[in-house]
């Protein structure tokens, strides 16, 4: 895995994560509308049960992956800081942490930075160049077996 690779998997986690929390949801919402109410009156067929066993399957699979994802963002975290330690600039730095683990945009750093939204590109794009010198294989060994094993890693370039 490259150095890039893990800083765009850091900052796209938090999306990762809305979306699987989205569909957990709505299949949440799906099961409320399919539990039959309360009546005397008995239900025939297991039609609605044999829904709602595949709702409840999907959603336990769902938080599953969510866990999973929460756990490797852990991991691609301690990576980005390490690799972000590595960009040559305090500028280049700060502006790298700010963009790629605090998930600002490049504006809303220009801002807190008071630097023109230009230079933070040039900041952004100094750091990138220094990354891409990291081989996969460093990156590799930043990165705990079990996230490698998952994850494709191992000097492999990982295309998502």
């Amino acid at each position: 895995m490259t150095a890039m690779e893990v800083l765009q998997r850091c900052l796209r986690a938090g999306g990762d994560m809305r979306r699987i929390r989205e569909k957990i949801d709505r299949y949440r919402d799906s099961a409320a509308r399919l539990h039959p109410i309360q009546t005397d009156t008995p239900v025939h067929g297991g039609g609605e049960t044999d829904k709602m066993a595949a709702i409840m399957a999907e959603i336990d699979e769902l938080e599953r992956m969510i866990d999973r994802r929460e756990r490797e963002y852990q991991a691609e975290l301690v990576v980005a800081n390490r690799l972000i330690d590595m960009v040559p600039g305090e500028n280049a730095r700060r502006a790298a942490g700010m963009y790629y683990i605090d998930g600002k945009s490049v504006t809303a750093i220009a801002q807190e930075m008071h630097y023109s939204y230009g230079y933070v590109c040039a900041l952004r794009r100094g750091a990138a160049d220094a990354l891409a010198d990291v081989g996969p294989e460093q990156v590799d060994a930043l990165l705990p077996d079990w996230y490698l094993d998952a994850n494709g890693g191992r000097g492999e370039n990982v295309a998502e």
